[in-house]
């Protein structure tokens, strides 16, 4: 069935007073379906089987589209929801359109969004993560980005001038509530990226600070790639600081570090990632994770996957094993868990 059909259906179902307009709109209807088995060996419940949804990518269904508006500029949106097809219930607490909802203007000056988007720090890791921040290998193990997604948000991405391109966003309220007010602007957000994709070199950086009261959280990222036709090298090194006496439960002071490689193999591709977090002021705190994956494309929108994980803890740590859509399993300080997951997603 044609998918512009399809996605002007649907789109009815939500708004069919809009139905004249949207026929006049390049409409499409996307989704990713993924659903696979977890092995976790945790140190409370011995070995832990899950069925789960979401493991390489969260099971979502989308509306994007864009319309003509002449003399090169266009009107675009994105409406994106995230479910959970084990339960049928959705994903992001419960929201409508959890992972993406955003409308904005392109051209040649770039493009401006409006709405709740992807943050600019995890769009800088999640370029340069051999496991596509998913499976049970993902950088989010060992390093935690200041947001995934913000509300409220006004994003900037500017058009490439040789091969440079930057993303510039602001919140005002990082809250679900834009009216709410709040003490000393908590929860204004800022963060930027820049990038350079040139040959088989990428390199890139991002910043971005949260007000969490008399304090500022920042997070920083440098990433680099490498595409040596036979393997491509990944690269990043972050850090994470709020050590004001304000910061309370943001307090923090880790850097980080991550090398990866993907390479094709068969009908598919290997991918491995060795990342490390280094908690300054403790010699205990500290956590390393090393793991493995592979895909195999039985189509252009089937594959499966399978990946294995460890996350080597020192005494006063308690890192683990999460995947794109679940929480790892809890463990005690000083326990090295282990994971291994399989399954198949399906793009349409």
């Amino acid at each position: 069935m044609n998918k512009k059909l399809v996605a002007l259906a649907v789109a009815g179902v939500f708004a069919l007073p809009l139905a004249a307009q949207a026929q006049s709109t390049n409409v499409t209807l996307y989704g990713i379906v993924d659903m696979g088995v977890r092995v976790d060996r945790t140190q409370s419940a011995g070995t832990l089987f899950r069925l789960e949804d979401g493991i390489e990518a969260g099971t979502r269904i989308g509306l994007k589209g864009s319309e003509d508006l002449g003399g090169g500029l266009k009107a675009n949106f994105t409406l994106e929801t995230g479910v959970a097809p084990d339960t049928g219930g959705f994903t992001q607490g419960g929201l409508a359109w959890g992972r993406q909802s955003w409308v904005g203007l392109s051209g040649g000056f770039g493009e401006v969004r409006l709405g709740r988007q992807y943050a600019t720090e995890f769009n800088q890791l999640a370029g340069v993560d051999p496991f596509g921040y998913g499976q049970v290998g993902h950088v989010a193990n060992i390093y935690v980005a200041n947001y995934i997604r913000k509300n409220n948000t006004v994003t900037y991405i500017s058009p490439s001038a040789g091969g440079v391109v930057a993303e510039v966003q602001y919140t005002g309220n990082i809250g679900a509530n834009e009216a709410t007010t709040n003490p000393k602007d908590v929860g204004r957000n800022f963060g930027v990226r820049v990038n350079y994709a040139g040959g088989p070199v990428s390199v890139g950086g991002s910043f971005e600070t949260t007000d969490v009261g008399p304090a500022n959280r920042r997070h920083f990222a440098l990433t680099g790639t490498f595409d040596l036709g036979m393997a491509k090298l990944a690269a990043a090194v972050m850090s994470a600081k709020c050590t004001h006496s304000g910061c309370g439960a943001s307090t923090i002071d880790d850097r980080y570090w991550l090398l990866g490689a993907t390479m094709p193999l068969g009908n598919g591709s290997l991918y491995a990632s060795y990342g490390n977090r280094d908690v300054r002021g403790s010699s205990t705190a500290d956590s390393a994770m090393f793991a493995i994956g592979y895909d195999y494309n039985m189509s252009k929108r089937t594959n499966l996957y399978a990946s294995v994980g460890r996350m080597n803890n020192k005494s006063g740590a308690a890192l683990g094993l999460s995947d794109a859509s679940s929480g790892a399993p809890t463990n005690g300080l000083g326990y090295d868990p282990t994971a291994f997951a399989v399954g198949v997603r399906h793009k349409f």
